[in-house]
């Protein structure tokens, strides 16, 4: 596949007992020209064995092996052997509708935008409970530019924080490698390729199904493991966004929901007093941007934690 239209990255660890409907449904998708880049993150499980099962049948399918090293090394592995126009991303317990990427990519060479969004579906282990995934924001199907994107909401109500429900151009994912994080790294991706793309196009259809079960990393239970990892994530999105846009409404937009959130969230968990300490010295270590221009907002995270 050395002219693919699209370029899939699946990250595969230890995912046996999803991947196979994850595959079917890529390998049966109505757009014919895709290349299916599998990392293969040191499975130890039967992964390896299924995909290279795939791989007898079907052409389509290339095959990356290296030891464990987390989904960020892997979708840049996969990211850079890609040779589709655009490059989407699959998680390996999820699985797509079969139109998904012919009607991703026919709506972004119709409008000739940089990026295209749709809507997704929660399923369950079992493949019962399939519902409308509420992770996405309140902004109408249309075309948005960069400029209207940096006086909108965008982060909290305009776009989901997640790269698998889109479509980018080739140049835009090539131009900013995934960072390695244990949660969150969607989120601090997609906030690079927005700042490259002139437009985006939202779509409302909803053809992502996205697998809920006990193992995936979201749903590990709250922790001060997984808000100390949270809240690092935080701090280089936070970063990022000022960056970015400083002195545009996304920024304000942006920085007033997260402290709303993270006031909420340590007032309503009991933190033991270390527990603070170590979120104390999160915040005072990693938030450094939001302390310089938005010193109000950070007093107010901080007094929380400072409260006996």
């Amino acid at each position: 596949m050395n002219h693919a239209t699209i370029s899939v990255i699946v990250p595969i660890y230890n995912s046996g007992k999803y991947i196979n409907k994850c595959l079917d449904s890529l390998l049966n998708q109505t757009l014919n020209s895709m290349e299916i880049i599998c990392i293969n993150d040191g499975s130890t499980d039967n992964s390896l064995k299924i995909i290279e099962e795939y791989r007898k049948k079907s052409n389509k399918i290339r095959i990356i092996n290296q030891s464990h090293s987390g989904q960020g090394v892997a979708r840049n592995k996969g990211v850079s052997v890609a040779s589709g126009q655009f490059i989407g991303f699959v998680d390996s317990d999820d699985y797509v509708a079969l139109n998904f990427y012919e009607e991703l990519y026919i709506a972004s060479i119709k409008h000739n935008v940089d990026c295209v969004a749709c809507k997704a579906m929660t399923v369950d282990e079992n493949n019962a409970d399939i519902q409308k995934l509420s992770i996405w924001g309140k902004l109408p199907a249309g075309i948005y530019s960069q400029d209207q994107i940096k006086q909108l909401d965008w982060f909290n109500t305009g776009c989901s924080p997640v790269l698998w429900d889109k479509l980018f151009k080739n140049e835009i994912v090539k131009k900013h490698p995934s960072t390695n994080l244990a949660r969150g790294q969607d989120f601090v991706a997609l906030i690079d390729y927005t700042k490259e793309i002139k437009n985006i196009e939202l779509i409302d259809k909803h053809l992502y199904f996205y697998r809920h079960h006990n193992q995936s990393v979201m749903s590990y239970p709250e922790s001060i493991n997984t808000l100390s990892a949270d809240l690092h994530t935080e701090a280089i999105a936070t970063e990022k966004i000022i960056s970015y846009y400083k002195g545009y409404p996304i920024v304000d937009f942006y920085i007033t929901e997260i402290v709303k959130y993270w006031s909420n969230k340590m007032n309503n968990i009991q933190l033991r007093y270390f527990e603070k300490q170590v979120l104390l010295s999160i915040l005072n270590e990693n938030f450094r941007c939001l302390e310089k221009f938005y010193k109000t907002h950070f007093d107010l995270i901080k007094n929380i934690l400072t409260t006996p």
